[in-house]
Protein backbone atom coordinates (compact mmCIF):
# COMPACT_ATOMS: atom_id res chain seq x y z
CA UNK A 1 0.00 0.00 0.00
CA UNK A 2 1.13 3.49 -0.71
CA UNK A 3 0.86 6.46 1.54
CA UNK A 4 -2.66 7.43 2.43
CA UNK A 5 -4.10 4.13 1.28
CA UNK A 6 -6.08 1.82 3.48
CA UNK A 7 -7.05 -1.81 2.99
CA UNK A 8 -10.38 -0.59 1.62
CA UNK A 9 -8.86 1.78 -0.99
CA UNK A 10 -5.77 -0.18 -1.99
CA UNK A 11 -5.98 -1.90 -5.38
CA UNK A 12 -3.45 -4.05 -7.23
CA UNK A 13 -2.14 -2.67 -10.51
CA UNK A 14 -2.28 -6.02 -12.30
CA UNK A 15 -1.72 -4.48 -15.73
CA UNK A 16 1.29 -2.61 -14.35
CA UNK A 17 2.85 -5.84 -13.13
CA UNK A 18 2.46 -5.49 -9.35
CA UNK A 19 0.94 -8.93 -8.89
CA UNK A 20 3.61 -10.57 -11.08
CA UNK A 21 6.37 -8.76 -9.17
CA UNK A 22 4.95 -10.04 -5.88
CA UNK A 23 4.76 -13.57 -7.26
CA UNK A 24 8.37 -13.40 -8.47
CA UNK A 25 9.50 -12.06 -5.09
CA UNK A 26 7.72 -14.81 -3.15
CA UNK A 27 9.08 -17.53 -5.46
CA UNK A 28 12.60 -16.17 -4.95
CA UNK A 29 12.09 -16.23 -1.18
CA UNK A 30 10.93 -19.85 -1.28
CA UNK A 31 13.92 -20.99 -3.34
CA UNK A 32 16.55 -18.97 -1.44
CA UNK A 33 19.48 -21.04 -0.21
CA UNK A 34 21.68 -19.26 2.37
CA UNK A 35 24.68 -21.38 1.31
CA UNK A 36 24.50 -19.80 -2.16
CA UNK A 37 24.70 -16.26 -0.82
CA UNK A 38 28.11 -14.60 -1.28
CA UNK A 39 30.08 -14.15 1.91
CA UNK A 40 30.34 -10.67 3.34
CA UNK A 41 33.86 -9.30 2.87
CA UNK A 42 33.63 -6.08 4.87
CA UNK A 43 36.84 -6.00 6.88
CA UNK A 44 35.52 -3.40 9.30
CA UNK A 45 33.20 -5.86 11.00
CA UNK A 46 32.65 -9.53 11.64
CA UNK A 47 31.26 -11.71 8.91
CA UNK A 48 27.65 -12.58 9.63
CA UNK A 49 27.33 -15.19 6.86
Amino acid sequence: MGRGETEQTCQWDVAGGELRALEDFLRAMMTFEPAERPRRTNSSGPSIW
